[in-house]
């Protein structure tokens, strides 16, 4: 099959999707028994569902019903079968995460907003157009900037997106894994997302790979355990990694080609949108003006 060119809007196939701000589905993996006895000999919190999801909330965001931010860098990969994976794009961008407590207090309602520019791979620089290397075919970029609402929830029995509940993984209250070297923390979660595509093989066969995507998240975070365990701090300073592997995008053209496209980024959470790199800043407002602003007072809606 040959792709045909890609359309000439930019925003095509990215859509309301969260590509850095967690567009959650029911996700997480439990731990085994036998690694959630040994935390619950150093640590019986650790042991407990209800503290593993207040403590990745805070490790995602804060849980004093304050906005936070994640900056992140990172690289687009192609992955095809019997190939090497080929690195296809750069990227930058900041998610806005906004967890509020639910009445009932079985959890958070989770609220994302994000925006991303990619970037060329060789030169760093924001890139308006790319020539995909698998088909050869050139076309515009969908730099990206929505999302918004509460739509999601965060709860013991793990993330559901709502609207999307017949689409979720189920799965077990959580118990996530947890590694330390003295005060030097880190934490490990899965993610398993599906979602009805934005684009539908009746719509465009070429653009899309099938009626559902699915994706699938991990993510880790750096941290203090003296802050993560003093709960009394809505907000604990983290560096997260993350890595989601999924269908090929929309604006890639690549129809029922085998494989898939693999994420990985890295970057800070931050407690106020004014600490992002001045050059980032820049660039979004110049694509976007009043981004910065627009973010840095959001209450969810």
């Amino acid at each position: 099959m040959t792709p045909d060119a890609p359309p000439a809007d930019a925003g095509a196939g990215l859509g309301r999707r969260e590509l850095l701000g967690l567009g959650l589905g029911l996700g997480g993996v439990a731990v085994p028994a036998a690694d959630a006895a040994a935390m619950a000999a150093a640590d019986p919190r650790f042991a407990d569902p209800v503290f593993n999801m207040h403590a990745v909330a805070r490790l995602l965001g804060r849980t004093d019903g304050r906005v936070s931010f994640f900056h992140a860098r990172g690289m687009l990969f192609g992955r095809r079968p019997g190939e090497h994976a080929r690195a296809l794009l750069g990227f930058e961008g900041c998610a806005a995460r906004l967890f509020r407590p639910l009445a009932d207090g079985s959890g958070y309602a989770l609220g994302l907003r994000e925006w991303l520019l990619f970037r060329d791979p060789g030169t760093g620089a924001v890139a308006e157009r790319w020539q995909n290397p698998y088909t050869r075919q050139e076309g515009p970029l969908p730099h990206f900037r929505g999302g918004g609402g509460m739509k999601h929830l965060w709860t013991v029995a793990g993330q559901g997106r709502v609207g999307h509940e017949a689409l979720a993984k189920p799965l077990p209250p959580q118990l996530y894994q947890w590694d330390f070297d003295g005060d030097r923390g880190v934490c490990t979660i899965e993610q398993f997302i599906a979602f009805p595509a934005q684009v539908t093989p009746e719509q465009d066969p070429v653009a899309s790979t099938g009626a559902v995507r699915h994706e699938m998240q991990v993510r880790s975070f750096a941290f203090s355990r003296r802050a993560l365990l003093d709960t009394a701090r809505p907000f604990v300073p983290v560096i997260e990694t993350w890595v989601m592997t999924n269908d090929w995008m929309p604006f890639m053209r690549m129809g029922n080609w085998p494989g898939h496209h693999v994420w990985r980024a890295s970057g800070r959470k931050l407690d106020r949108i004014d600490a992002l790199p001045p050059a980032f800043v820049a660039e979004t407002e110049r694509r976007w003006p009043g981004t910065i602003a627009e973010f840095a007072a959001w209450t969810g809606g």
